[in-house]
């Protein structure tokens, strides 16, 4: 395989933000990341509709991805393009700590990133270890030492500080039409017992920063198929608690992002999409008050952002709600935060009317004081997506991911109702 002399041989780490899926994600750069390819999926992100371009992250070519052994430890190496290392697809030149291949002793280490400097990195990546070894041990990649083809795509979490996700599996028939019976029986089982059948969705992962602790609390999708539909109702709101308070204007956002995607779903007829993942993502750093800046702290280097808001909180702010819950990192077990009977606002409760305060970290305050917070979400996970045919045309919304959606609209709006 020849490489092209704009190329260049990168080590690839596990991608540390990987919260659900079964298979691996590698990240390349600080903006790019890879995953195993498959011909439905190459096919989709080629051909997908202009409309739905900003539903989904950026495709930004494939790569083949080899290991070596060095130090009797596998390395992971993939020949990528210098423009996925040196720009974030918009333009902007950028600075990464991507680890270039090179006969050179590496003087330094890796300086962390940004994201979660304060968590430990070994604890994020538990899941993405967990598929890479499941890559190599049950679907045998890299035998006899082969290459294996790759997708790359935008890494659509490269701008938070501190990014909160969640991994929605859509749709309430998760098998594809070239499954083979034994393979129908076992995902037609599972969304059966899952809230998959009822709510059109099951949770498969999800990492939540305390900005209390300093630390993620992580949910595997194991703990997902262990939901009810009022379970699976709670974690979304444990989704958007930040520690401190449910994040309403975290989840208007996101609602604003699932009314926009499905208007889109209900204009496109070129796609069915009988089964996809949803990845909802906000960033949990301090919010800002609109028309607010961020002023960069030149007494940190210029790697810290202070923002100009109030930071005295009083203590009667009504706003908060204070977690005991153990706030380590979790992954598979039922953990579902409990919060103290003494707080003013516990989770569950409809906060009342005329309670205000100034809580930086809230939506719902006095005055003008409305913030703002980075949110997204994006369809990933198209193994499942086919071109629509006049049979298809008879299919209903129940059949395809719409019905998961219009029931995530449901509940987001019924969390605004309770805490806004």
């Amino acid at each position: 395989m020849s490489k092209s002399t704009n190329h260049v041989d990168v080590k690839l780490r596990p991608f540390k933000h990987q919260v659900g899926g079964h298979t691996c994600v590698l990240e390349i750069s600080g903006t790019a990341i890879c995953k195993p390819f498959t011909t439905k999926e190459a096919w989709f992100y080629k051909h997908v509709l202009d409309g739905l371009k900003d539903f989904i992250p950026k495709y930004l070519g494939e790569t083949y991805v080899k290991c070596n052994i060095e130090s009797d430890r596998k390395c992971l190496v993939a020949s990528v393009p210098n423009e996925i290392l040196n720009t974030d697809f918009r333009g902007n030149l950028q600075q990464d700590q991507t680890s270039i291949v090179s006969n050179e002793p590496q003087k330094k280490r890796r300086r962390k990133s940004k994201e979660c400097c304060d968590a430990d990195d070994s604890m994020l990546e538990a899941w993405s270890t967990t598929c890479i070894d499941r890559q190599i041990n049950r679907y045998g990649f890299w035998a006899n030492n082969q290459p294996q083809r790759f997708l790359i795509l935008e890494n659509l979490v490269h701008k938070y500080e501190r990014p909160c996700m969640m991994d929605l599996k859509m749709g309430r028939r998760q098998y594809g039409d070239d499954s083979c019976d034994e393979k129908r029986k076992l995902l037609e089982k599972r969304c059966a017992r899952t809230t998959s059948v009822t709510l059109g969705f099951r949770i498969c992962g999800s990492q939540v920063y305390d900005v209390r602790t300093g630390q993620y609390v992580c949910h595997n999708k194991y703990h997902g198929r262990k939901l009810d539909d009022k379970g699976a109702v709670q974690e979304l709101v444990n989704f958007f608690h930040d520690g401190e308070c449910v994040r309403i204007e975290a989840v208007q956002g996101v609602l604003d992002k699932l009314n926009a995607l499905k208007v889109a779903m209900a204009t496109q007829k070129k796609f069915l999409f009988r089964a996809a993942s949803l990845l909802l993502m906000y960033d949990a750093a301090p919010s800002r008050r609109k028309g607010d800046t961020f002023k960069e702290n030149s007494g940190n280097n210029g790697n810290a952002l202070n923002v100009d808001l109030v930071n005295n909180v009083p203590e009667n702010c009504s706003h908060l709600v204070h977690s005991e819950a153990n706030c380590s990192i979790h992954n598979g077990d039922n953990l579902i935060p409990q919060f103290s009977s003494n707080c003013a606002q516990t989770i569950g409760e409809k906060l009342p009317d005329n309670k205000t305060g100034s809580c930086v970290n809230c939506h719902s305050v006095a005055g003008n004081n409305e913030m703002e917070v980075v949110t997204d979400i994006r369809l990933i996970d198209f193994a499942h997506v086919s071109e629509i045919t006049d049979v298809d045309n008879e299919s209903t919304d129940d059949e395809t991911i719409s019905f998961g959606l219009d029931k995530l609209r449901e509940i987001f709006n019924d969390i605004l109702r309770r805490y806004k």
